[in-house]
């Protein structure tokens, strides 16, 4: 089976000392190609970086981009990172956005200041997949109604995956009608996800 990871945090410090080997030892066990995601815009000198660098590994998965603000740092977010991700998109070729969407699994993302925030991240980033035609990776925690919303009000028409999700099987059944597919995690072998695997069946 040849496989394509769609989620991978690759160009994180904590793969500095063995990103080539653990590259090396996928690609051996199948991993033909892999997708590097960006969450805040000061690690995107470091995600390009390290596609530049699996790119130059004789035997390693094939890397593509996919720069976004995730919006668990919705803290972190400033209005200047929406235009470094733009000139991103611009100079390189990203085969997505993300990873982007709502998140109000901690108490302090449901104030509505920081909620609103989200929102119009969320919004912008996906203004930015329609204008440049690319499909997005979502990120969505306790806040499937609000996020659905946004997409269909945008009427986006790129799709991507719901990465990790965690809806029941009404929400999965209209993030598949907007051209959506669904990432199913390691949570799936759980015996207590009865939802999990409701939306699998």
């Amino acid at each position: 089976m040849r496989l394509f990871d769609t989620h991978t945090h690759f160009d994180v410090p904590e793969f500095d000392h063995d990103r080539e080997q653990l590259a090396c030892a996928a690609k051996q066990f199948g991993v033909d190609a892999l997708v590097l995601i960006g969450f805040v815009a000061s690690r995107f000198d470091d995600l390009l970086r390290t596609h530049q660098q699996l790119q130059g590994f004789r035997t390693a998965p094939h890397s593509y981009l996919a720069p976004g603000l995730h919006p668990f740092y919705i803290e972190q977010h400033q209005s200047s990172h929406l235009h470094r991700l733009e000139q991103v998109l611009q100079q390189y070729d990203c085969v997505a956005v993300g990873e982007i969407g709502l998140d109000t699994f901690l108490k302090e993302h449901k104030q509505p200041e920081l909620f609103a925030k989200q929102q119009h991240y969320f919004n912008a980033q996906l203004e930015l997949a329609t204008y440049y035609q690319k499909p997005v990776l979502l990120h969505i925690r306790k806040a499937h109604a609000e996020s659905l919303a946004i997409l269909k009000a945008q009427k986006f028409k790129f799709g991507g995956i719901a990465h990790a999700f965690s809806g029941g099987v009404e929400e999965a059944k209209a993030l598949i009608k907007l051209g959506f597919k669904i990432g199913i995690t390691g949570q799936i072998t759980n015996p207590n996800a009865k939802k999990l695997h409701q939306v699998v069946q």
